[in-house]
């Protein structure tokens, strides 16, 4: 299947056909848990081509994960296949600056009857980007601290600039606990030791993480705690509570120090409490060191117990070393009117979202309608670029067809690769086929901004 090409309908922006993947590769798909959180990093361009890596079988314990190259010629290979623990968060793929490609699986061994202490299984796969064969360098971990709630939503955080990748994991309740461990990328080995802290304000988890480039961190999370710890036992059907958004700064990598700051409150700011979900947002830390986040926030009448009352917007707030400089609501696209969401196309917020910049350093948002939302039509890229440096007010200034599928989107599948110097970005998402996720790419080419 290729669905054409289109112009965008603004000067400079190109979409390409959409490409599907799953055809190419003969028949691949995602799996339900490979979608799962927008956290995770499923695609990279490189000088050497396009790779993205994805869950594509799962049974109730092992996932099968393969590494993907996708061709300028129409064509895809599966370069690698493998198997690991399940896992909620457990590839993920990124290039350093020479276009060395790398996948992190990170996972352990809580489904083995909660072994004390419990292990780690670790491993970076390199891409040869010249024969493009894998390596994989692996080692089990033991985390220092024991948890009768287990770890997992492991996510790595590449530190290029330094040598090193970091591979950290959550655990806990209240109060939560992050341990990470360190891959050496220049003697291309785990290191022994693991680290440790105590997070008071609770477990959290769907991590964006950032290398500062100084040896330190930035880790964004959203507060994951059993509701009835919190007092929310009779608040919705799921065990857990999904609230606060919170900044860990670890200026040093190598020691157990950090700071924390509150991004997005749960407080009743509002009559209605607040309710935060992972779904549809998105991190980004810019060239020039602002810290974006894009949440999307669901408010519920505090007498509501199900998620079908309410109404949702999407928030983005900018942040630099920790300080907050704005946060404000961009958009609120699906009012609540009994059972029936109501569309109102003036921002997208029932949507995936994803934040690129552009060489000239211009900024623009990705969004893609996820289902379940009366009046989206499920069929159409939209690109939004802001305003302002910063994103204060956003426009939308192009969109693209992709398919006649009533729902394109399931959990949180959309991803995208950064800018190289020609400013094209791939778009990697899935549409649910109804006999598995079929994954699709296309790619948009960012218009430069006129001089002055």
């Amino acid at each position: 299947m290729t669905i054409p090409s289109s112009p965008g309908g603004h000067a400079g922006v190109r979409f390409s056909d959409v490409r599907d993947i799953t055809a190419e590769l003969g028949g691949v798909t995602a799996s339900e848990n490979g979608i799962h959180g927008g956290h995770q990093t499923r695609v990279v361009r490189t000088p050497g081509g396009t790779f993205a890596a994805y869950i594509t079988a799962q049974t109730d314990a092992m996932n099968e994960f393969s590494i993907i190259k996708i061709n300028d010629d129409g064509t895809s290979r599966i370069l690698y296949q493998d198997y690991q623990n399940y896992d909620s968060s457990s590839v993920n793929i990124f290039a350093d600056s020479g276009g060395t490609v790398y996948v992190a699986s990170l996972t352990d061994d809580k489904l083995s009857g909660m072994n004390t202490p419990e292990g780690a299984f670790l491993c970076i796969y390199r891409v040869d980007p010249v024969t493009l064969e894998v390596q994989g360098y692996t080692a089990r971990g033991e985390f220092g601290e024991s948890t009768s709630y287990g770890y997992g939503y492991s996510m790595p955080v590449p530190d290029f600039a330094n040598r090193k990748i970091y591979a950290i994991f959550c655990a806990g309740n209240l109060p939560g606990l992050f341990a990470w461990f360190t891959f050496d990328l220049d003697t291309m080995a785990w290191e022994k030791d693991v680290r440790t802290v105590t997070l008071p304000s609770g477990r959290h988890c769907y991590l964006y993480c950032f290398a500062d480039g100084r040896g330190g961190a930035y880790v964004i999370g959203q507060r994951d705690v059993l509701r009835a710890s919190v007092g929310k036992d009779t608040f919705r059907d799921a065990d857990y509570v999904w609230d606060n958004w919170d900044l860990f700064r670890f200026p040093d990598m190598t020691k157990e120090a950090f700071t924390e700051v509150r991004l997005v409150d749960a407080d009743a700011l509002y009559t209605p409490e607040w309710y935060p979900n992972t779904v549809g947002t998105s991190a980004f830390l810019d060239r020039d060191g602002f810290l974006h986040l894009l949440y999307r926030v669901r408010m519920y009448p505090a007498s509501a117990i199900h998620g079908d009352t309410g109404e949702i917007y999407l928030g983005h707030a900018v942040f630099r070393d920790g300080a907050r400089l704005f946060d404000r609501r961009v958009g609120l696209t699906y009012p609540m009117q009994g059972e029936r969401r109501v569309y109102d196309p003036s921002m997208p917020s029932g949507y995936c979202t994803r934040l690129v910049q552009a060489p000239d350093g211009s900024l623009y948002l990705i969004a893609l309608p996820t289902s379940g939302y009366a009046g989206s039509t499920f069929d159409t890229l939209e690109l939004w670029r802001a305003d302002d440096a910063l994103g204060k007010t956003w426009s939308k200034i192009a969109e693209k067809k992709l398919l006649t599928s009533t729902e394109p989107m399931a959990i949180d599948g959309l991803a995208v690769t950064g800018t190289l110097p020609d400013g094209v970005v791939g778009v990697l998402y899935h549409e649910n086929t109804g006999s598995g996720y079929a994954l699709r790419y296309l790619t948009v080419t960012l218009p430069s901004r006129p001089a002055g």
